[in-house]
């Protein structure tokens, strides 16, 4: 007898075109209650938690797609090809290489039967070992059995299955019919070699193989389900309707049942994950999408919410919610529109036609009618008026507003941010206010009307240039200050010196040169200078190098005897050149800023990589710092995205080369993000990367501002347990050879646009470092 505890793993069946959907969508990736079919099949499967699952999927257009959903739901899922679609059996053979020594049960499903619960793939796999059967057929009766292959008895005994095209007339009168789901031993991998094709379609069926265990007198069993809906198969739109009112009907019956009143389930929409509590009540014509949660004695009025939590006592009409936040006793609309990010806090209004973005409305508050409320704190008991904006984009960057409690603003005022209101003030009526303003103040700010060019945006005269180095991000630099790249020629003597000309006329101008100090460095370095030189003699005003990485960073003190200060070095080449003032980005160490006798700004690129993780929404998260002395940055970072921090304690016995020694905190279940200031050869990355794997990370992504690669780097990143490197275009990507497709570049030219802006307008920079 088998033990009961034994391992399974599991076949999932994806291969098919799923023509029938008429769509240039995977059937499988097509959605039901806004999760993939495939989506359901994998978690009632992963909640078994079985040794492998396998996924089978062809290679048409649209496989890629396919893949990476299923790695993003589990990222050891096994992943092979049926690259001709040869039937159900020839598409199970090609997992057979991953189970070649495997000795458990091994559970086989469609990814197109998405209502199969996890409890019924629990009572298969149960069956099969309780019974010691070679496989465990699921069935199901149903009053019209069309195409689907019927199930055989012979003396009340499961004979074989046939299918529709195969059956004879007597046997497609049978209402019993095979559900495609089983469960086979070991002895799966010795008789399926046997099928043959000799049916109408030319196919290998892996229904055969129920005669053939037959036949060498292995035991099968069959398991009958009184609930039909689990098995229904999803190949046309109709089909998937049909499905969306199963589970519909499902969910509705649920919330009645838990004390929820549904005035009208024909004109509701409520996703199977909706959580609502006690009397509330749903009128008519609300879609509650997925990722909801609603406390009791609410009140819903055709209204649209996704991936919000509704506190108790809450009255939402006509109103379009998705991801925020609302406390208790909130009432919002008609006609509002609640956007990501937004918290409601106890008994705030929202009134008719407002909107509310990535805001912070506190107790109490009122936002009545016709108002913009975006990147902004409101605090207690404000009243808001009618055609409040707040004026948080520039066209380049978004800065946030902060009205202090219990104070008043007029109809159609203008809160031009950053700006920040303090308690009780009084903001008169059609005022626009630029400025902070002190506590318990009345401000007035009607002004005449000036016309101003906005094409140039009221700058002094000012140019942008770049050298060899990254010109990529120098046009983008431009193009967010809606300008072009001042022409420069570049070119080499036969000797290899560096030669500059200005094209532009410069004389006068704020000139700003992009140009990273990256590959090949000294050349870079060369072409700084040379250009700083040129612009110094055609009469430029000022001189900012726009230095997103700086090379020979890592060269910051005096470690051994009889080696250079080279980042020392640097500085003051810089600062003899003629350069006037740097901006830089993510220094190997802070201290270098020290090195310099000229202004520094020190810009941090993890603000453009916080985004791109606070967006995955990855839970129980932890940071990684691949080092101690990374540690500092590396909690910043951690901070920002409200997760733990973990530190690899580790030595380098020789440059570009690390020996982890001791992880210090916990990664087993952990999401992970390696998080550094550069990534040279990624030595050191893909040994953390290994050593976190092996003590139980669940998901590994990496993140740094420099992404220097060299070497064979990418090639190593794609072939470790990193599943997603992120990193900014401070440096161009390496030309040498190798993938890329698990490297995420993000932009960091809005950033160093913005601080442009600033030092042209003679405003501050310190906001860019929070």
């Amino acid at each position: 007898m088998k033990n009961l505890k034994n391992k399974f793993s599991a076949i999932i069946l994806s291969a098919g075109l799923g023509t029938r959907m008429n769509s240039n969508l995977p059937k499988v990736m097509h959605k039901l209650s806004g999760k993939p079919l495939l989506g359901w099949i994998l978690d009632s499967v992963i909640t078994l938690d079985p040794e492998y699952i396998v996924l089978v999927i062809g290679k048409h257009h649209k496989y890629q797609l396919i893949k990476e959903y299923a790695l993003s739901k589990k990222s050891n899922i096994k992943i092979v090809y049926q690259e001709t679609q040869l039937g159900s059996a020839h598409a199970v053979l090609q997992a057979k290489k991953i189970f070649k020594e495997y000795k458990n049960d091994i559970l086989i499903l469609s990814a197109d039967v998405p209502l199969i619960t996890t409890k019924t793939l629990m009572q298969l796999v149960h069956n099969n070992v309780t019974t010691n059967s070679s496989v465990t057929v699921l069935a199901a009766k149903i009053k019209n059995p069309y195409g689907y292959g019927r199930i055989i008895k012979k003396n009340g005994f499961l004979e074989k299955i046939t299918e529709e095209n195969e059956a004879l007339s007597y046997e497609k009168k049978i209402k019993t019919i095979n559900s495609g789901i089983y469960c086979f031993d070991k002895s799966l991998w010795q008789y399926i070699s046997k099928i043959q094709c000799n049916n109408t379609k030319k196919e290998y069926y892996l229904t055969d193989l129920i005669s053939i265990l037959r036949l060498e007198n292995k035991r099968v069993s069959l398991i009958t389900l009184k609930n039909s809906d689990e098995i229904k198969g999803i190949n046309n739109r109709t089909e998937l309707l049909e499905a969306e009112n199963i589970l519909k009907k499902k969910k509705i019956n649920e919330l009645l049942n838990n004390g929820v009143t549904i005035l009208d389930s024909n004109n509701n929409y409520i996703s199977y994950d909706a959580k609502i509590g006690l009397d509330t009540i749903i009128y008519p014509n609300n879609f509650i999408d997925s990722g909801v949660s609603i406390g009791k004695n609410c009140i819903l009025y055709n209204s649209y919410i996704s991936k919000s939590k509704i506190g108790d006592n809450c009255t939402i009409l006509q109103t379009y919610i998705e991801n925020a936040i609302l406390k208790k006793n909130v009432k919002i609309g008609p006609f509002s529109h609640i956007r990501y990010g937004s918290v409601l806090n106890e008994y705030t209004r929202i009134g008719n036609f407002s909107e509310i973005k990535n805001s912070i409305i506190n107790e109490k508050s009122k936002i009545n009618h016709l108002s913009y409320i975006g990147d902004s704190e409101i605090g207690n008991k404000v009243n808001i008026g009618a055609g409040v904006i707040t004026c948080n984009y520039d066209g380049v960057r978004k800065y946030r507003t902060i009205i202090g409690s219990m104070s008043f603003i007029g109809s159609n005022v203008n809160l031009v941010a950053p700006v920040k209101i303090g308690e009780k003030v009084t903001v008169a009526a059609g005022s626009t206010i630029t400025d902070d303003v002190n506590s318990e103040k009345l401000v007035i700010a009607r002004s005449k009307q000036n016309e101003i060019n906005y094409s140039k945006r009221g700058f002094m005269n000012f140019k942008i240039l770049s050298g060899n180095a990254n010109t990529n991000l120098a046009n983008q630099i431009a193009k967010n200050l809606k300008t072009k790249l001042s022409e420069a020629k570049i070119g080499r003597f036969s000797d290899g010196e560096i030669q500059v000309k200005i094209v532009d006329n410069v004389r006068g101008a704020d000139c700003y040169v992009v140009q990273p100090t990256c590959f090949p460095v000294n050349d870079n370095l060369m072409e700084l200078l040379i250009i700083t030189d040129a612009l110094k003699r055609a009469s430029a005003k000022r001189i900012t190098a726009i230095i997103p990485y700086f090379g020979y960073g890592r060269q910051d003190r005096k470690s051994e005897p009889r080696v250079p200060i080279t980042a020392r070095l640097v500085a003051n080449l810089i600062a003899i050149s003629g350069i006037t003032r740097v901006i830089t980005m993510d220094l190997h160490a802070g201290q270098i800023q020290g090195f310099f006798d000229i202004p520094v700004d020190h810009l941090h690129g993890k603000y453009v990589l916080l985004r791109y993780f606070k967006e995955k929404n990855l839970d129980n998260l932890v940071v990684v710092s691949p080092d101690v002395g990374g540690a500092e940055r590396a909690r910043s970072f951690a901070k920002s995205l409200n997760s733990e921090l973990v530190i690899i304690d580790k030595r380098r016995p020789f440059p570009n080369e690390a020996t982890i020694m001791n992880v210090i905190g916990e990664v087993n279940g952990k999401n992970c993000v390696i998080f550094d200031d550069l990534i040279d050869t990624a030595g050191t990355l893909t040994k953390v990367a290994n050593t976190i794997n092996k003590k139980g990370a669940t998901r590994i992504f990496a993140a740094a501002t420099h992404g220097i690669l060299s070497g064979n780097a990418k090639q190593k990143i794609q072939d470790s347990c990193i599943e997603k490197l992120v990193i900014t275009d401070s440096v161009p990507l390496s030309s040498n050879n190798g993938p890329t497709n698990k490297i995420k570049i993000l932009s960091i030219a809005p950033i160093l646009a913005e601080a442009i802006t600033r030092i042209l307008k003679n405003k501050s920079i310190s906001i860019l470092f929070s």
